[in-house]
């Protein structure tokens, strides 16, 4: 993914973006997780696609 972005973003949004990924521990997942659960659903899978995280569910 870095790779890819230095040849569409400046030096600046890459070292931000390193930064981001290294030391601010994003926590995204966790909180989409949370959402399906608490309105009824069971995560099947997750699937990762690039930044992309893709969700299967069911209704519990």
């Amino acid at each position: 993914m870095i790779d890819d972005m230095r040849d569409v973003a400046n030096d600046s949004m890459v070292d931000e973006t390193i930064t981001h990924i290294k030391d601010e521990f994003s926590t995204y997942d966790w909180i989409m997780d949370g959402l399906l659960e608490k309105t009824g659903f069971s995560i099947d899978s997750k699937i990762m696609e690039g930044n992309f995280l893709t969700y299967i569910c069911s209704k519990k």
